[in-house]
C-alpha cells in the first residue's frame, strides 16, 4: 500500500481543497475516502466526523494519460471531532460580593480549558471556582480545545447587583400619646418599601404616617428591595419616644 504524503490535520466539518500537481495527465479520479469523489483536475471536499474519535481518511488521486498510462498517489486526512464548549455556574447573580461561583463544565471533544472573565485567562483548570468583588455584570467566557488545534467557547453572565442605598428620617421622633410621626423617605435605588414602626404596626407605602397609642421607646425598620429582589434594611434603635401623658386630677376640699 503506498505510503501517505503529508497528513492533513482538522476538525469537522473540515473543508479541504485539493491543488493536483501532477505532470503529464489529462484524466483524474478523486477518491476523498469518505465515499465523495471526483473528476476535476482539482477536488475539494468537505469531510464531517460525528464519532467521537478522531478518523483518518485516505484520499487516492489517479492520473492517466492519453495512452492510459496511471499513477497513483495518496494523502491522509485526519479529522478530528469539533470541541463544544458547555458549562453552568452554581449561581448566575447575586446582591453581595465578594462572592464566589463554582463551575461546572459539559464540554466534549476536548482535553484543553481556559477560562476568562470580562477578556481575562483565570485558569486553565477543567473545573474551577470564580470570584467577584464588585458590582456589575461579568462575561464568563470558556473555551474549550483539543489536540487538534479546534476551539470552541461558550459564554454565561453572573450579575452582582447593587443594594438600595437607605435613610430615612422622622417627625417628631417624641412628644406624648397618643403620638403622630410623619417618616420621610429619603432612600434610592429600590421599586418597594416596608417599615415596621416597632409597636406592631407596619405600612408598605413609601412615606407613611403613625400613631403611637402607648408610651415606650420604639425602634423602626424600613426594608428596601430593588427590582433584581436585593434587599437591604435599615434598623433604627429607640427612634421614637412616647411620653405618658399626665393624669389631671383635683377635689374639692372647703366651701
Amino acid at each position: 500500500f503506498p505510503s501517505h504524503d503529508t497528513d492533513q490535520v482538522g476538525c469537522s466539518p473540515f473543508n479541504v481543497c485539493f491543488s493536483n500537481t501532477s505532470a503529464g495527465g489529462v484524466f483524474y479520479q478523486w477518491d476523498f475516502g469518505d465515499g465523495n469523489t471526483d473528476n476535476d483536475e482539482d477536488g475539494c471536499n468537505t469531510y464531517t466526523n460525528i464519532s467521537g474519535t478522531p478518523e483518518l481518511y485516505t484520499v487516492r488521486l489517479i492520473v492517466e494519460n492519453m495512452q492510459l498510462c496511471s499513477d497513483t498517489v495518496y494523502m491522509g486526512v485526519v479529522v478530528s471531532p469539533q470541541p463544544s464548549s458547555a458549562f453552568s455556574l452554581s449561581a448566575f447573580e447575586s446582591c453581595t460580593y465578594p462572592v464566589t461561583a463554582t463551575t461546572s463544565n459539559f464540554s466534549t471533544f476536548a482535553n484543553g480549558y481556559n477560562w476568562y472573565v470580562n477578556g481575562n485567562e483565570v485558569s486553565d483548570l477543567t473545573n474551577t471556582t470564580l470570584t467577584f468583588d464588585a458590582v456589575g455584570d461579568y462575561d464568563v467566557e470558556l473555551t474549550a480545545s483539543n489536540a487538534y488545534g479546534c476551539s470552541s467557547t461558550s459564554l454565561a453572565v453572573y450579575s452582582v447587583h447593587p443594594l438600595p442605598n437607605l435613610s430615612l428620617s422622622a417627625s417628631p421622633i417624641e412628644g406624648c400619646e397618643d403620638l403622630f410621626v410623619m417618616f420621610e423617605n429619603t432612600s434610592s435605588g429600590a421599586v418597594e418599601y416596608f417599615w415596621n414602626f416597632g409597636d406592631g404596626g407596619a405600612s408598605d407605602e413609601y412615606g407613611p404616617s403613625h400613631t403611637y397609642t402607648t408610651p415606650g421607646l420604639y425602634d423602626v425598620s424600613l426594608t428596601a428591595i430593588t427590582d433584581q429582589g436585593c434587599s437591604e434594611t435599615l434598623l433604627m434603635e429607640d427612634y421614637v419616644e412616647v411620653y405618658n401623658l399626665p393624669i389631671a386630677s383635683f377635689i374639692v376640699t372647703g366651701k
